[in-house]
C-alpha cells in the first residue's frame, strides 16, 4: 500500500515509518520536502505520487509556543490540516488525522469518550481541533486519532521535556501515550469507516492481522462528522447549483403538467431512490393531489430478471425507455459514479425517442453530467454523502411538482 506520512522526522513519524517501511511504499514528508501551510507547495509536492491513504501528524506541539504564537499555531493545526486533506479527497485518499486530548478542557475526572464535548482552554487545543474540523470538512474519508502525552525513544517528548523542569511547573495528570503501541494502532484504521483504530476495527488492506496494540482508539466523531459533512455538502450545493435545482423543479412539474411521464433509475441506494421519488408522485407527497404519472424502472422483477438474461445487464433501463418512453417524456438517472452501463444506455434510448434527461451525481460524474440536459453534481466521493444530497433534492422537486400539479 502507498501510504503518505507527514511529520516524519517527528518522534511518532519515525515509529510509524518503522513500523510500516518493510511492506509497504511510504511518502515522508519532513520539514524539508514542503512548507504544508503553503497549499501550493502542498500541491506541487503531492504532484509526483500516488497515495492511498496519508497519516498527517505534522504539528506545532510545543503548548507554550502556541499561546506566544496562536497565528503560527493555526497555520500550522488548522491550515496545513485543510491543504492535505483536500489532496487527499482529490486523491481519493484516506485522512487520518492525530489530535490531542487537550481538545477536552480536562474538568471530566474520567477516560474521556469521543463522543464528549470538546471544550479546548488553550490555544494549543483551539487549534488542534480546527484541524479535525478542516480534515472532516474536506470531503476525504476522514479518521481522528486524539492521543495524549507522547513518549518513546529519540527527540523531543514529554518525559524528557518535565524532567527538565521538575518542581517548576503545577502538577498534571494525564494518561502518557506509549509510541509502540500508537505506531501499532493508527495502521489498523480502515479505508471504509471502521469501527476502531487499534482495538478490532479492520486495518488498512496489506497492513499486518492480530497485532491488537495498545489500547482501544476509536474512531472519534463518526456520527457527528457524517451529519455535519452531509450538511456542508448541502450549503455547498445550494450556493453553488441553487437556479440549477430550481430548473430541475420545474422540469419535474411541467413534465406533470403536460400530461407526460417522469422515469427513474438507479443502481443498489440510487435504485432505491428512484422508487422513492415515484412513489412519492404517484402517491402523495405533502398533500392531497391527483396522482402523478412517474415510474421507478428498478421496480419490474420479471422485466429486470428476463431483459438482463436475453439482453445482459446493461440494458434492463434501456429496454423498458424503448417500450414505455414517449417524447416529452422525462428520465431522471441518479449515479453517484455517473459509470454505471445501464443507466448510460438509458441516457442513450431517451436520447433516441425525444426524452428529457435529468442527472444526480457525484464527483466522479463530472463526465456523465454533459450527457444530461440538466444535471447536479455533488463534490464529493462519499457514496451515503452523495445519496444523502440526492434525497433532498428529489424531495424538493417532488414537492415543486406537487405544487404545480394543484394548480
Amino acid at each position: 500500500m502507498r501510504v503518505l506520512i507527514t511529520g516524519a522526522n517527528g518522534i511518532l513519524g519515525r515509529a510509524l515509518s518503522e513500523r510500516l517501511g518493510g511492506a509497504h511504499t511510504l511518502y515522508l514528508w519532513g520539514r524539508g520536502e514542503a512548507d504544508l501551510t503553503d497549499q501550493a507547495q502542498v500541491r506541487a509536492a503531492g504532484k509526483s505520487i500516488a497515495f492511498e491513504a496519508v497519516v498527517h501528524a505534522a504539528a506545532m506541539t510545543n503548548v507554550d509556543g502556541c499561546e506566544s504564537e496562536p497565528e503560527r499555531a493555526m497555520a500550522v493545526n488548522r491550515d496545513a490540516t485543510r491543504f492535505v486533506a483536500d489532496l487527499a479527497r482529490e486523491r481519493g485518499a484516506t485522512v487520518v488525522y492525530v489530535s490531542t486530548d487537550y481538545v477536552f478542557d480536562g474538568s471530566k475526572g474520567s477516560p474521556y469518550l469521543e463522543e464528549d464535548p470538546t471544550h479546548p482552554i488553550n490555544a494549543y487545543g483551539r487549534t488542534k481541533l480546527a484541524g479535525e474540523e478542516a480534515a472532516r470538512a474536506s470531503g476525504a474519508p476522514c479518521l481522528v486519532v486524539r492521543t495524549s502525552w507522547l513518549f518513546g525513544a529519540g527527540g523531543k517528548n514529554f518525559v524528557r521535556d518535565r524532567a527538565d523542569h521538575l518542581g517548576e511547573v503545577p502538577a498534571a495528570r494525564a494518561a502518557p501515550q506509549v509510541l509502540g503501541p500508537l505506531g501499532r494502532a493508527i495502521p489498523r484504521v480502515g479505508r471504509r469507516e471502521p469501527e476502531a483504530v487499534g482495538g478490532s476495527g479492520p486495518p488498512l488492506p496489506g497492513f499486518p492481522q492480530g497485532d491488537r496494540g495498545g489500547a482501544r482508539v476509536k474512531r472519534v466523531g463518526a456520527i457527528r462528522s457524517g451529519l455535519e459533512e452531509g450538511a456542508r455538502l448541502l450549503l455547498e450545493v445550494l450556493a453553488r447549483d441553487g437556479a440549477r435545482i430550481e430548473r430541475m423543479a420545474k422540469l419535474f412539474g411541467s413534465t406533470l403538467a403536460r400530461g407526460r411521464t417522469i422515469f427513474f433509475c438507479g443502481n443498489g441506494g440510487s435504485a432505491a431512490e428512484a422508487q422513492h421519488f415515484a412513489a412519492e408522485l404517484v402517491g402523495r407527497f405533502v398533500s392531497d393531489r391527483r396522482a402523478l404519472p412517474a415510474v421507478a424502472l428498478t421496480t419490474d422483477s420479471s422485466i429486470l430478471t428476463s431483459v438482463g438474461n436475453d439482453y445482459g445487464f446493461s440494458r434492463v433501463f434501456s429496454r423498458q425507455i424503448e417500450a414505455l418512453g414517449r417524447r416529452g417524456d422525462l428520465l431522471v438517472v441518479l449515479t453517484t459514479s455517473g459509470k454505471s452501463p445501464n443507466v448510460l444506455a438509458a441516457v442513450r434510448a431517451a436520447r433516441a425517442r425525444g426524452l428529457r434527461v435529468a442527472g444526480l451525481t457525484g464527483a466522479r460524474g463530472a463526465a456523465f453530467a454533459r450527457r444530461c440536459d440538466l444535471c447536479i453534481v455533488v463534490p464529493s466521493r462519499a457514496t451515503p454523502r452523495v445519496q444523502e444530497v440526492h434525497l433532498a433534492l428529489g424531495h424538493l422537486c417532488c414537492e415543486r411538482a406537487e405544487e404545480m400539479a394543484r394548480r
